[in-house]
């Protein structure tokens, strides 16, 4: 999760865009939204994890922090890994498919501060 700094380039990740620490995360069954699965806070990179995720849909959902007055425009760029990928209105990903076994790392998250 980082804060969008219109650095080198708007709405993706960049050396210039501050990092959101301490931001509860929340990993969603798409069948039931308002029930979460589990809750995880943001590390001082900004990243964060949920461990023992069988396979099955889900949806993470990283709301504004105390700051954050908005959302970056998702799916910026062919770069996964420094792009956006929750929406502007809730701050939820698309579903997500999880097998189970392989580690999902590029679920980012853009706030313009």
């Amino acid at each position: 999760v980082w804060s969008d700094n219109n650095g080198i380039t708007a709405n993706v990740l960049d050396s210039l865009d501050g990092r959101v620490i301490d931001l509860e995360v929340f990993l969603i069954d798409p069948s039931n939204p308002q029930a979460p699965l589990q809750v995880t806070t943001t590390d001082e990179n900004g990243n964060y994890i949920f461990l023992n995720i069988s396979e099955g849909s889900y949806i993470v959902r990283v709301p504004l922090n105390a700051g954050g007055s908005s959302y970056v425009i998702p799916n910026i760029g062919n770069d996964e890994n420094i792009d956006s990928d929750v929406n502007g209105n809730d701050g939820t990903t698309e579903v997500i498919i999880h097998d189970g076994c392989e580690k999902i790392i590029n679920i980012n998250a853009g706030m313009q501060l």
